[in-house]
């Protein structure tokens, strides 16, 4: 049977309750003087370790970090791999259904579209769907280790030259 997904937070598993706990806590550290716009998020790993993110903001706007992005990069760099991923907004709406910007959900896509992503709203609701839900055809890394060779495509460049 499929999950439900939207549920009531008192109806998550001890392990969710524990990782949006901690998406929770790291909002409290966002970086985020110019949008005003905290968000949190954390990681829990295949291995059943959780890594805590928040978005930390920067004046030269291309070098700001999504906290999605910040809890999946310090898991991938201590060894581990996401399983789930939680996301807390509290300045979002009260119904936000936002689960993570376009690249966050890629990056998450780069280790599997069947992560859970856990958007708790402000209701105190949470939002419960896997990557595959909220990223549809999503570039994945098999398209680029595909064996298969794409039509008029080798080795990464065009067989017709443009002038």
């Amino acid at each position: 049977m499929a999950q439900k997904s939207l549920i009531a937070l008192s109806q998550l598993s001890r392990t969710e309750k524990r990782l949006v706990n901690a998406a929770r806590r790291a909002v409290l550290n966002a970086y985020c003087p110019y949008s005003n716009f905290a968000v949190g998020a954390a990681v829990l790993t295949v291995g059943g370790k959780i890594f805590p993110g928040c978005n930390v903001e920067n004046c030269s706007f291309g070098a700001a970090m999504c906290a999605e992005r910040v809890a999946v990069f310090k898991a991938v760099s201590e060894g581990y791999r996401p399983k789930m991923i939680a996301i807390y907004a509290p300045d979002a709406p009260k119904r936000a259904i936002s689960c993570g910007c376009g690249l966050c959900r890629q990056v998450i896509a780069e280790f599997g579209l069947d992560i859970v992503v856990l958007k708790l709203r402000n209701d105190g609701l949470v939002i419960r769907k896997t990557l595959s839900q909220l990223f549809p055809n999503a570039f994945v890394p098999g398209i680029l280790l595909s064996k298969q060779k794409v039509q008029g495509v080798h080795h990464g460049k065009s067989k017709k030259t443009r002038r």
